[in-house]
Formats: structure tokens, sequence, C-alpha cells
């Protein structure tokens, strides 16, 4: 929710300091992220201006829709495929802006993500990276909220004898 956005944001801003920083989100979260630094477009790409910078944020998500799911599924190939390739490869592709292309720059960089997925795809990619140069580990903040458990589905709609009714009443009445 926009609330536990805005604790996310905060202690973000209170880690990084005065540290360069650049970040990115969401189109439909821009008026609740509020952030120090820089904000770039998700796909920021073909640029050196950043080559300095020791911080990066990414409050970005991206999930196929029902539709995509779907065609994903009749082809045998997961769905999270989808999320894999435009969700996570353009986070890495973001947070690569910053000094980590520099091997020479030995300055620690911190990374912040949405989630663990995101998290444990990035270490995963700084581990299984041949140059060495980077050494990787995922650190939780729990702001109080990390461990909550999200229903999945449609959420419930309870409804009163009457209001029952009156749906069955419309439902006949469409199907005529």
């Amino acid at each position: 929710g926009q609330d536990n956005l805005r604790k996310v944001c905060a202690d973000i801003n209170q880690r990084i300091a005065d540290r360069p920083h650049i970040w990115m989100c969401n189109k439909a979260d821009a008026d609740t992220v509020k952030l120090t630094g820089t904000q770039l477009s998700p796909r920021q790409a073909g640029s050196n201006d950043y080559a300095a910078v020791t911080a990066a944020t990414c409050i970005y998500s991206v999930k196929p829709d029902n539709d995509q799911r779907k065609v994903y599924e009749l082809l045998g190939v997961d769905p999270d495929y989808y999320t894999e390739t435009h969700e996570r490869e353009t986070i890495l592709q973001f947070v690569c802006r910053t000094s980590i292309r520099d091997p020479k720059n030995a300055a620690n960089l911190d990374y912040f993500v949405y989630d663990k997925t995101q998290a444990d795809y990035l270490l995963r990619y700084f581990e299984r990276d041949e140059r060495g140069y980077a050494v990787a580990e995922v650190v939780m903040h729990d702001l109080g909220f990390a461990k909550i458990e999200r229903k999945v589905g449609r959420p419930v709609i309870t409804r009163t004898p009457e209001e029952k009714r009156e749906l069955a009443r419309q439902r006949k009445a469409a199907s005529r």
C-alpha cells in the first residue's frame, strides 16, 4: 500500500543520506514514491552519466496479465519467465548504470529493490560474475510489514440476502 511505500522511501532516504542515488518506479507509484536523487526511466540505457553513483532504488514490478498468462501456459512456458524478462532484467540493467560498471571503483554500493525475489535475482547475477570484483549480499530491512501475507485471488464480497436476490434477478434478466 501507499503508506508502506512512504515508509520504504523514508527509510531509503535516511540510508543513502547525501550519496549519489538514482531511482525508478512504476508510473502508478510515481505520486507516492518520494526519493532523493535522480529519478530515471526504468529502461534508462546507453549512458555513462551515472557511473559514479553508489546507490540505486528500483520500486518496480511487472507481472503478466491474465491473457498473457494463458498464452504462456498454452505454450508450456512458466509465466514467471515474463516477469523475469520484463521486470528483473530491467532492474539488473538499471542498477548496472551505477559504479558497478567500473571494476576499479571499490566503493560500497546499495541497491534497494521491491521484493526478495528481485534481490535474489541480483545476488545470483553478481555471484556468477566471473570478473570477481563484486561481492554481493542480500540484507532485508524489516519496517514492520515484510512478512505480511496477502490473500491471492479476488476479494470476497459479502452481500445481504436482499442484495443476493437483486443480483440473481439482474443476471436472469440479462440472460434473456
